[in-house]
């Protein structure tokens, strides 16, 4: 059964980075949230973390709704919210003050550089940038492999906020989603070896 789920998710992962260079329609908005759902039933097979489970699937949602469209551009970066609140509370330990500083200037450099596009975004974008950059600075004191998993993630949506406000990013869709799937494992994988408790 997990096996399968891997399988599942590495198919779906190949169906829609096919998609990005050829038109696949409805099966690329399903292809789009599965690679998150497996790893979410995957933890829970392995009894893994709860709240890195809900953190997948307002992760799978959030895949769904941004590949809808910019109609639901704010709805997609609600559930991505939630996901970050999710890991937050995942990852207990607290952060040092170096690595708050640091993931600081990290969200306030990509700010920065946007500003003058963001328009009406501009308080969702402040609170997002906020979320990820603290739930980055939690997973810094979570080991290594939480904290790569939460570096690539944050590197997948700083990909998106300067490919969407700043300057054309070569190959955005790819990069995006490579670095978005293997950050998204590696948090994974850590909720899998740890049971919640509490």
């Amino acid at each position: 059964m997990r096996s399968g789920l891997v399988l599942l998710g590495l198919l779906a992962a190949t169906a829609y980075i096919a998609g990005i260079y050829s038109d696949l329609g409805v099966w690329e908005r399903i292809a789009k949230p599965a690679p998150a759902l497996a790893m979410a039933a995957w933890v829970a097979l392995h009894n893994g973390h709860r709240w890195i489970v809900i953190g997948l699937i307002f992760s799978a949602l959030g895949d769904l709704l941004l590949h809808l469209g910019d109609a639901y551009f704010l709805a997609g970066m609600g559930a991505f919210f939630l996901a970050h609140l999710s890991y937050i509370r995942a990852f207990r330990s607290k952060p040092g003050l170096s690595a708050l500083l640091f993931f600081a200037l990290w969200g306030l450099v990509v700010y920065w550089l946007a500003w003058d596009q963001l328009g009406d975004f501009r308080a969702p974008v402040a609170a997002y940038i906020a979320i990820i950059c603290l739930m980055m600075a939690r997973a810094s004191a979570s080991g290594s492999v939480a904290l790569t998993g939460a570096l690539l993630f944050g590197l997948s949506d700083t990909l998106i906020a300067i490919d969407r406000w700043i300057w054309d990013v070569p190959q955005s869709g790819l990069l995006i989603i490579a670095t978005y799937w293997a950050g998204q494992a590696l948090i994974a994988r850590w909720g899998a070896i740890r049971p919640t408790t509490r």
